[in-house]
């Protein structure tokens, strides 16, 4: 009796039972998972520069605007966003949120005599004046794809601008906090891109790009 398969079909059918076609699919499906895992959900940090320079005059305003907050402890600090056009001014430069973040860089931030101004302030709790005229900022702009996750770390990830009242040191990759306590704190590590995700992430760790002397980019796990 003459076979009715077609050389065709038996020509597909015993591909699959070559032994490099099963580890070209293996080696195909790993490096898909591979790159899903490492992939940075975020926008690039070129398109982050790019909102920040079309919108610097606004997003420099609102900063300015920041520093003028009554930093008395009977004041509600969260009154200044409603004050006056600084609702307009949010909505026109895209942005969302101004606060304060960690640091306090005093003139001369690396002296003994800035970190005795810090430390005397520490100890009273309810005193933002330092705070509020001399803290970092982080500006975080009006767009949801700056807050991903990343599959690799199963962790929240995010981006935004962050800026320092004074020219810190960058030493070996890494830019050095204000002197405190004998100290530099914060220290962060410094990289030419946040394009992809940093070798050795920590859990809780925020790493920078310099974008200008001041003005950096920021991205953070949690």
């Amino acid at each position: 009796m003459t076979s009715t398969t077609s050389p065709g079909k038996s020509w597909k059918k015993s591909v699959w039972f070559w032994p490099g076609v099963w580890l070209l699919v293996a080696a195909s499906v790993f490096a898909l998972v591979y790159y899903l895992l490492h992939i940075n959900p975020l926008p690039k940090d070129e398109e982050l520069i790019a909102q920040f320079q079309e919108h610097r005059a606004d997003i420099e305003e609102l900063a300015r605007r920041y520093r003028q907050i009554d930093p008395q402890p009977n004041k509600d600090h969260s009154l200044w966003i409603k004050e006056g056009d600084t609702p307009a001014l949010f909505k026109r430069a895209k942005v969302w949120s101004v606060q304060s973040a960690v640091g306090i860089w005093l003139p001369n931030p690396y002296s003994v005599e800035s970190a005795k101004i810090i430390e005397e302030q520490s100890k009273t709790a309810k005193d933002l004046s330092l705070s509020v005229k001399y803290g970092t900022l982080h500006v975080q702009f009006d767009d949801p794809r700056y807050t991903g996750t990343a599959l690799l770390y199963g962790n929240k990830v995010w981006k935004d601008l962050y800026f320092i009242p004074q020219i810190p040191r960058i030493e070996n990759g890494v830019l050095l906090g204000p002197l405190y306590r004998g100290v530099n704190s914060p220290n962060y590590r410094v990289f030419n891109s946040l394009n992809e995700f940093p070798k050795d992430w920590g859990l809780a760790e925020c790493v920078l790009r310099q974008i200008e002397p001041q003005w950096f980019i920021r991205m953070c796990r949690v």
